[in-house]
């Protein structure tokens, strides 16, 4: 295992992790119960994965979270809701997922979220109203989305 060698190596001051194309259960075993408190951006590109693995509430300080074209991810973790520093947010071609939860209301300093080619999202929770710093919500070729909340933007 390419990350076993970094096992017991405590990391702090990780601010960067990219793991494109790399096994879900490789990083559940890295990322299991250790401190990664000043990591701030997450590059988890092309993952095959049903849902995320791990908790986010060890990574208070995420600013940019990429999950793009994990084409098998059906849901978000409940705990999606403590990334109140996440301002970027890339969902694209992430062509399974059905819903956003509710609770994305909490992301309070998200700006960017990127949603395009999530063909089987069929509605966006009423709370995504609730983003005020939101600026870019990119919704092209989500095909099955039925309708917008009038609310947005507002």
């Amino acid at each position: 295992m390419v990350l076993g060698f970094f096992k017991n190596v405590p990391l702090p001051k990780l601010r960067l992790f990219d793991m494109a194309q790399v096994s879900s259960n490789i990083v559940k075993d890295f990322l299991h119960e250790r401190h990664v408190c000043e990591l701030g951006w997450i590059h988890w590109q092309e993952a095959k994965m049903k849902e995320i693995p791990f908790n986010f509430g060890q990574c208070p300080n995420l600013r940019v979270l990429d999950l793009s074209e994990c084409i098998n991810l059906e849901t978000l973790p409940t705990s999606i809701e403590t990334l109140t520093t996440l301002q970027h947010f890339n969902l694209s071609m992430c062509s399974n997922l059905q819903a956003l939860p509710t609770s994305i209301n909490k992301l309070i300093a998200l700006q960017e979220l990127d949603l395009s080619n999530c063909s089987q999202l069929k509605e966006l929770p009423t709370s995504i109203d609730k983003l005020t710093a939101l600026q870019n919500l990119c919704l092209s070729k989500c095909s099955q989305l039925k309708e917008l909340s009038t609310s947005i933007g507002n």
